[in-house]
């Protein structure tokens, strides 16, 4: 799969921010609920 410039710039924006960063880390243990993410992440 080729991604294109745009598509890459785009994904590096995403992964910048810190909470985004902070949810697939916690989602990458295991599935959660919201509710779960929130508590566990003080958001």
């Amino acid at each position: 799969m080729t991604k294109t410039l745009d598509e890459i710039i785009d994904l590096c924006g995403t992964l910048s921010n810190k909470h985004r960063l902070r949810i697939i880390a916690a989602l990458s243990e295991k599935r959660k609920y919201t509710s779960e993410l929130a508590r566990e992440l003080e958001i």
